[in-house]
């Protein structure tokens, strides 16, 4: 799993991993995916929100551009008009797998998220259906691939030129490696989850004749 971030944002999120893990309010957090897995749709704000009431380390996040990166689409969404209306007012939004996919994103980065309340909510609908999308393929998968996802995220598609590396582990297990040019700027990260195994690289040995 990949994702070019940019370099404002890794060097953001690689700091951040390398801080103490602060207080958090992990039952106001649940109840605000609770709620975005209802409404099924997610504002920045309400994103900011459970971030922020999970891990404190997340403060200052630029929430729509990272999720941008992900690959994850922002939507105009309106209430519905009533018939006498003709102008409505709406705001950007996450859709509720696609809120759930950055969520899930930011744990395998090592941050202390825990997605199940709106994986909970979301998850017996997506069962059901015959086609998904990826982000909800990532909450079908959620419980099973979880703590065991090898990820990596880059400033740019070429990370040639930065030979300098550090390597920190979080409280929770997360291992995780940043690479720097020589300037110090990070270029390639890798974060492997507490239950990830690293697998030798095949090789072909060549039979002699």
């Amino acid at each position: 799993m990949s994702h070019i971030v940019g370099s404002e944002a890794l060097a953001m999120i690689w700091k951040a991993l390398g801080k103490p893990v602060g207080s958090s309010l992990p039952a106001s957090a649940a109840k605000l995916l609770r709620q975005i897995g209802e409404h099924g749709w997610a504002l920045r704000a309400d994103i900011e929100d459970v971030i922020y009431d999970s891990d404190g380390r997340l403060h200052g996040l630029d929430v729509e551009a990272l999720a941008t990166s992900f690959g994850l689409p922002w939507r105009a969404v309106y209430p519905k008009p009533k018939a006498r209306q003709d102008q409505v007012f709406g705001a950007n939004c996450l859709a509720g797998a696609d809120a759930a996919q950055f969520f899930i994103t930011l744990e395998h980065l090592g941050f202390v998220l825990d997605v199940a309340p709106l994986i909970e909510v979301l998850f017996p609908a997506i069962r059901k259906k015959p086609n998904i999308t990826d982000a909800e393929v990532s909450v079908l998968w959620y419980a099973k691939q979880r703590r065991k996802i090898c990820i990596d995220i880059r400033a740019a598609k070429d990370t040639a030129g930065a030979p300098a590396s550090e390597r920190i582990e979080t409280t929770a297990g997360y291992r995780a490696e940043c690479h720097f040019k020589p300037s110090g700027e990070p270029v390639w990260m890798t974060v492997a989850g507490p239950r990830y195994r690293y697998r030798p690289s095949p090789f072909i040995t060549a039979m002699m004749g």
